[in-house]
């Protein structure tokens, strides 16, 4: 009886001393996906539709007025130079949601109307922090991040050249 027990308590001890990894889930449900996460996708979504520069007008109205002013990703506060800037590019990406209204970006930016390009163009990371207006969410900061942050969850794949 008790070599029973003995082995017993060891089959059951033995796994939970077993060192385990944390799942990192690779995508979130559609219906999971975080308000955050949705406006950065509705912001690349909105560029890679444009048919024309005046389309990315719509874009431009993602952003507060501090974002709108980023040199990281813009220039000059106005929606001219917002609308110049990206009428040349299409985007791939992957949008990571990192919580607390941070999402970060992983983009493949690729000149609009060219459907000829290899998958070789290198990527970057920018960190996105959106902040409730009452209008709604808006892009409030968009900056430069060296990694994806410990924590952040893969939430939105579309890194097929669009």
């Amino acid at each position: 009886m008790n070599k029973i027990f003995l082995l017993l308590c060891i089959l059951v001890l033995i796994p939970s001393c077993a060192p385990t990894s944390t799942p990192v889930p690779t995508s979130t449900p559609d219906g999971l996906i975080s308000p955050s996460v949705e406006v950065v996708d509705k912001f690349y979504k909105t560029i890679n539709e444009a048919q024309k520069e005046e389309d990315l007008w719509a874009a431009y109205m993602m952003l507060t007025t501090e974002a709108m002013c980023s040199p990281y990703i813009f220039a000059y506060c106005e929606p001219s130079s917002f609308q110049k800037k990206w009428w040349k590019s299409k985007v791939a990406y992957k949008l990571y949601d990192c919580g607390d209204n941070v999402v970060i970006a992983e983009e493949t930016r690729y000149p609009r109307g060219d459907d000829s390009l290899d998958n070789s163009s290198a990527s970057r990371l920018s960190r996105f922090k959106l902040t409730q207006t009452e209008e709604a969410l808006l892009i409030s900061d968009v900056s430069f991040t060296p990694s994806i942050a410990e924590g952040c969850v893969l939430a939105v794949d579309r890194s097929e050249m669009p």
